[in-house]
């Protein structure tokens, strides 16, 4: 029979152009498609490694809670180079070992920190580590006159929050592992008479107290060699 009436050309591309069938297409998209997915796949893995990154960066169990949201307040750590004292505080050092470290700027009495806190929190976590110099007498200070938390209640570092204050943690320092004629000068270990007599109701349970003298304690003598509230070398009295 006759041929056919001839249907339209198709389209032509622009010259330098490439013209693809429909097959060439369908596997271009797919092979665009499979490049596309492959590199969304490499970024959620990479991103998932940073969130792990991440995790392991923020995520710490501090005093036996774990927690995303710690955040440090304070970090004064003698043990680098570069750190300084801060100016109500003045520095102690052993020339010998290259020990150094931060006490009161007076003979008596009390130098405070604050460190300022711009979140909410419900959690404290901290650590102190420090170095006797000579006789120093846990809570017996509490036994003259002590009456609040503002009163010197303690040989050592008293922790606090809030105004007016409210305690947290209190680090004591008693006087000598060996026996002594008043209680309240040394560190309570599981004493409970020297609990209700000494320690101040305020602080209850919330302390630790050590000390770096085995005996004789002797005054304006520093104890370098037994670092305190570290849990080493401590005796049945400190706790």
């Amino acid at each position: 029979g006759p041929r056919g009436v001839q249907g339209p050309q198709g389209v032509q591309g622009i010259p330098g152009d490439t013209v693809l069938t429909s097959e060439e297409f369908t596997s271009l998209c797919q092979n665009v498609s499979e490049k596309v997915l492959d590199g969304l796949a490499m970024k959620l893995e990479r991103m998932e490694r940073d969130i792990d990154s991440l995790k392991s960066v923020n995520t710490h169990t501090k005093c036996g809670i774990l927690d995303v949201n710690w955040r440090r307040i304070a970090n004064l750590n003698m043990t680098q180079p570069s750190a300084r004292c801060p100016l109500s505080l003045t520095e102690h050092s052993n020339s010998s070992t290259g020990q150094r470290a931060c006490g009161r700027s007076s003979d008596r009495g009390c130098s405070s920190l604050i460190f300022p806190s711009k979140r909410k929190y419900s959690q404290v976590c901290g650590q102190v580590v420090g170095y006797q110099q000579g006789s120093m007498d846990s809570f017996a200070p509490n036994r003259i006159d002590v009456k609040t938390i503002n009163d010197v209640y303690v040989d050592g570092i008293s922790i606090t929050h809030g105004n007016p204050r409210k305690h947290l943690w209190t680090y004591a320092v008693g006087l000598q592992e060996a026996a002594f004629s008043t209680v309240c000068h040394q560190c309570p270990g599981d004493k409970a008479d020297y609990r209700a007599s000494c320690i101040p109701d305020f602080v209850g349970n919330d302390y630790y107290c050590e000390t770096g003298w085995v005996s004789s304690a002797t005054h304006g003598r520093y104890v370098w060699d037994d670092p305190l509230w570290d849990g080493k070398g401590c005796h049945l009295s400190t706790a």
